[in-house]
């Protein structure tokens, strides 16, 4: 949810601004996993390659699903035009 309305936010401003927000996005979704993965290593019942195997796909599908939803509307949908007063 936060991802989706900090998006929204920088639609607003500009391209290049909403290109950094996504990007900057995922990289903070990859820094949060690899947090939590040093985090469990010491849990004597974690196994980093069931972590790996499980998180890695799920990464993937949810970055698909992003760019499915995404493709093709952007242009229409996140432009505003500031009405003009008459």
């Amino acid at each position: 949810v936060a991802h989706g309305l900090s998006l929204a936010w920088a639609a607003r401003i500009s391209p290049a601004m909403m290109f950094a927000v996504g990007l900057g996005g995922f990289f903070l979704r990859l820094v949060v996993i690899v947090w939590v993965l040093v985090l469990l290593r010491t849990v004597p019942w974690f196994s980093a390659v069931a972590f790996a195997a499980s998180v890695v796909p799920a990464t993937l599908v949810l970055l698909l699903a992003e760019a499915r939803l995404l493709s093709g509307r952007m242009q229409a949908d996140l432009w505003m035009f500031p009405r003009q007063a008459q």
